[in-house]
């Protein structure tokens, strides 16, 4: 089965049935929690990712993208802004909205929902 990496999404060809037909297969490098972890501001936010223990922490700005781009895949997504750990400034950092796709740099002052990541063991 051969694989490929694009901007961190691991895919790899398998075969659906006894044909030659493939389908492109697409695999998150990280794992996403099961559910949110609340509304928090951005450095509530990083403490309760990091209070998961495990090596479960806030996701990169191009982590919460791909996580948005397959949010009907991991479900459970309130239709709100999320934080990621990607500082803009010493005042802001990135959040997306989960009902557009937008990211912006915002007030880390501020309360958006949490959902954690982890690298894959």
């Amino acid at each position: 089965m051969k694989k490929i990496i694009i901007d961190a999404v691991e895919y790899s060809l398998t075969p659906i049935e006894k044909k030659t037909n493939k389908v492109l297969e697409q695999h998150l490098k990280f794992d996403v929690y099961p559910e949110d972890l609340g509304e928090h501001t951005w450095d509530e936010a990083v403490k309760v990712c990091n209070e998961l223990g495990d090596g479960w922490r806030l996701p990169t700005r191009e982590e919460l993208h791909l996580i948005w781009l397959n949010r009907d895949t991991i479900g459970g997504f309130a239709a709100a802004s999320y934080w990621s750990s990607s500082e803009g400034n010493s005042n802001g950092a990135w959040h997306q909205s989960f009902y557009n796709g937008t990211q912006i740099n915002y007030y880390k002052s501020l309360t958006y929902y949490v959902r954690a990541v982890r690298d894959v063991k």
